[in-house]
């Protein structure tokens, strides 16, 4: 089983910084997907707010597909289908749960949510940065609604679910959602400094 979400780090200059030269990606993480997480807790009605959080999941479940085009665009798309930073998005637990509910979201059936009425905590560094009530969760997603969705080929199993669903009791959607983006961005700026480091030799 895979390392519980222990932190959440949000870093916007990091992320502007590592999406620089991908301007597909930037548009979508930082135009896109981070203007709907910020916009879920701002909603005054539960319908907007699961909007907001339906939208942001599916922005980031394209993340991938606009690296691809960024990447065939700066001729480096080849060097990254290889890499073990591609390898590490594909595998990736929160990614592939991430992008299979936004597959089942637009395939089988809308997503469903719950309000928790209470505080939730986000850490920076080392700092309480912010508390927020009404923070909206996702329900459980269950193995029973994944084979549901008869996916022809099985991407998850159940120690996937199982994993998602534990950090999903803790992490409200608007942090889930950010640290999918931190994942990402880790891995792409360990591959573009990986291939700048190639070319210096």
């Amino acid at each position: 089983m895979w390392d519980d979400i222990n932190e959440i780090n949000i870093q916007f200059d990091y992320w502007n910084a590592t999406l620089s030269k991908l301007p597909r990606t930037r548009k979508r993480v930082l135009d896109q997907a981070i203007y709907m997480i910020n916009s879920i807790n701002l909603a005054d009605d539960i319908q907007i707010a699961e909007t907001y959080a339906t939208a942001a999941i599916h922005f980031i479940g394209t993340i991938k597909d606009m690296v691809k085009q960024d990447l065939l665009d700066l001729n480096i798309f080849n060097e990254w289908n290889i890499s073990k930073e591609q390898k590490l998005v594909t595998e990736d637990p929160l990614l592939k749960v991430l992008r299979v509910i936004r597959n089942y979201d637009v395939h089988y059936r809308t997503l469903e949510y719950e309000l928790f009425d209470g505080m939730m905590y986000h850490i920076v560094g080392e700092n309480i940065a912010q508390t927020e009530d009404n923070s909206l969760f996702f329900e459980e997603f269950t193995w029973e609604e994944y084979e549901k969705m008869r996916p022809k080929k099985k991407e998850l199993t159940p120690e996937h679910l199982e994993w998602f669903n534990n950090q999903t009791r803790y992490w409200s959607v608007k942090y889930i959602c950010y640290e999918a983006i931190n994942r990402y961005c880790k891995y792409i700026n360990s591959f573009i400094t990986s291939m700048v480091t190639e070319k210096e030799k």
